[in-house]
């Protein structure tokens, strides 16, 4: 047969400061993990799956870069490649403002929309504020900044 604790020490566990510290401990450390594994870990996993996306898909300027390399010394060839990186970061973060901007502002006129043949953008003080200052939302942009250090993080 099991033996009960005594109230002597359900008095002494629940008084004791090493064993509320513990505790504490015990439930900051089990928080932290399902924050991480329910929120931080997803995001990077998207800001991954985006990065790697953008690498795969370079832009005309990263295939630029990547074609000079061979035309240049190569001691230059390592600041080439940050700069290719720090491009594919640049790209993922627009990726991921854009899809913002999507989710929290559904079916709003993009920025894209608002330029004329000539050129030359409409100017909408509302959308300028939604649409490149931000992703429209400050929940958005919580979301987006952490987002943002994650990016970095990969490169």
């Amino acid at each position: 047969m099991i033996d009960q604790p005594t109230i002597y020490q359900v008095a002494h566990m629940m008084t004791s400061e090493e064993h509320i510290t513990k505790d504490f401990q015990e439930i900051m450390d089990g928080l932290k993990d399902m924050i991480y594994n329910k929120y931080i870990g997803t995001l990077q996993a998207v800001v991954q799956d985006q990065y790697k996306s953008s690498k795969k898909n370079p832009t005309r300027e990263v295939r630029l870069l990547e074609a000079a390399k061979p035309f240049v010394e190569s001691t230059q060839h390592s600041k080439i490649d940050k700069w290719i990186d720090t491009m594919h970061a640049i790209r993922t973060v627009q990726s991921l403002r854009q899809d913002l901007q999507e989710y929290w502002l559904p079916g709003a006129q993009s920025i894209n929309a608002m330029e004329h043949a000539d050129g030359v953008y409409e100017i909408d003080e509302a959308c300028m504020r939604g649409k490149v200052m931000g992703t429209g939302n400050s929940r958005g942009d919580m979301i987006m900044l952490l987002a943002i250090f994650l990016v970095w993080k990969e490169i």
